[in-house]
């Protein structure tokens, strides 16, 4: 015979009893409180909880857990239902659904989760103890009024989205490693220049990574604003990629189609500027490049020969300091190329400072070298007492110009006297005796005769106000 029904006032509050029961003694930091909290359970108990491995197939395994997480961090938590339902599935048998609200106390934080939860309660001698508990998260993908697949079809294409997001920015990031990459290696290797026409090795170098950023020059290199009145001096790549000695230089008169471009470096107003030709007017600007100018461009040359000059060409001008960095393509570039030539005109507008300066001081110590050697001369020769002593002015005049740099197997003082018909020569050179070099100096005289060519071109010369 079955147990009758409780009416529906004493039932909840009976099955209340025990669940915030449960919760109290779960709440409680010690290791003591596990006992207390199973002696809520059936024998049988089951349950769930909110994690992956959060299955409790006894009393024991959920005891273990519990035992487990109070060693790990004895902390006091609290608890909160949220809501509650209790109902009577049949006498003695009762179902509680609702959602609590737990804050777990870890450390000097504090973690709040809000589970839903559905319990099941058997009445045993007159007491209600849980026979099984499901504890789960809300799922917070799924909106209100969707159903599974409306969530997961929208996860999905939150998942795709984020993931075309992180890709373009990997792959962002892996073209800007290599953009830096190549403008530290045209920066390197501009920055070890010695001399002005190590620009066409330069220029090579530019091309090539270039090329393996995506962009594909027809030709590209620098083109270096000289003084007031001597135009512009170029230097760059062949088509192939190949370094061309200094092609020569070019003004504006010149090329009258390339004036927009010298007057927009001249006002400084805009980073970069590209001059586009077709047909006939790319046609007129190539014969005067070849024919008015003293520009070389083996290339282009034999491509107006061929008749295999393209159709279009652009004419990229990006601008520095001293210059601009030249990229000739076929089609116009777009935004993000321009972004990055730009970046290869500032970095070498850097380096070839860098140069400029190097130069500069390599001139100043040159100078300081040459007025030395000058000094050490005029010394000698106000030291003199007579012309025989020539012969030590010679040799000094000699050995100054070896010491700097002058290759010369002789040298000599030339005293023409017209009057005597004669001219003398104080000559010194370089000799070798046991292996040391050694100075040997020799006085000549010769019958002077302006008909000579020789003599002709250095009288010409003497007479002239070159010095």
């Amino acid at each position: 015979m079955s147990e009758p029904a409780m009416p529906p006032n004493d039932l909840e509050a009976e099955v209340l009893e025990t669940l915030y029961g449960f919760l109290h003694a779960g709440a409680q930091p010690d290791v003591a409180s596990v006992e207390t909290t199973l002696a809520y359970f059936t024998e049988d108990f089951t349950g769930m909880g909110t994690g992956p491995d959060d299955y409790y197939p006894a009393p024991k395994a959920f005891g273990d857990v519990m035992r487990r997480e109070k060693e790990q961090g004895p902390y006091p938590g609290a608890f909160d239902v949220l809501w509650i339902h209790v109902r009577e599935l049949r006498p003695g048998l009762a179902l509680a659904e609702g959602q609590i609200r737990f804050e777990i106390n870890v450390g000097a934080e504090t973690e709040i989760v809000e589970p839903r939860c559905s319990l099941v309660f058997e009445q045993h001698d007159g007491r209600w103890l849980i026979a099984h508990f499901h504890f789960s998260l809300i799922d917070v993908v799924q909106a209100e009024g969707d159903t599974l697949m409306d969530s997961l079809e929208r996860r999905n294409r939150e998942l795709e989205r984020l993931v075309a997001k992180r890709t373009a920015e990997l792959e962002a990031a892996h073209r800007e490693a290599r953009i830096e990459a190549a403008l530290e290696r045209v920066r390197a290797h501009a920055a070890e220049m010695l001399r002005s026409d190590e620009l066409a090795d330069v220029a090579v170098t530019l091309f090539q990574e270039l090329k393996k950023l995506g962009i594909a020059p027809r030709r590209c290199g620098f083109a270096l604003k000289q003084s007031e009145g001597m135009g512009w001096q170029f230097w760059h790549t062949t088509n192939e990629g190949q370094a061309i000695e200094r092609i020569g230089s070019l003004t504006e008169k010149q090329i009258p189609e390339f004036g927009e471009v010298f007057a927009a470096w001249e006002e400084k107003k805009v980073p970069s500027f590209t001059s586009v030709f077709a047909g006939d007017d790319l046609s007129r600007v190539i014969h005067l490049l070849i024919e008015q100018t003293d520009v070389n461009l083996p290339d282009a040359e034999a491509e107006v020969k061929l008749g295999t000059y393209p159709e279009q060409v652009c004419f990229n001008f990006f601008f520095f300091k001293q210059g601009a960095l030249l990229a000739h393509t076929l089609d116009p570039l777009d935004a993000d190329q321009r972004a990055t030539l730009e970046r290869f005109a500032v970095v070498f507008e850097l380096a070839y400072a860098r140069y400029e300066d190097f130069r500069q001081l390599e001139e100043q110590v040159r100078e300081s070298e040459v007025q030395l050697a000058l000094e050490r001369i005029r010394a000698q020769s106000l030291r003199m007492q007579h012309s025989s002593e020539l012969i030590k002015t010679s040799t000094v005049f000699h050995e100054q110009l070896l010491a700097l740099g002058v290759a010369t197997e002789l040298s000599y003082v030339w005293l023409p006297d017209e009057a005597a018909g004669k001219h003398q020569f104080w000559a010194t050179w370089t000799d070798e005796e046991d292996g040391e070099s050694i100075y040997r100096s020799h006085a000549i005289t010769y019958d002077l005769d302006k008909s000579e060519p020789y003599t002709a071109a250095c009288f010409a010369a003497w007479e002239s106000d070159d010095p």
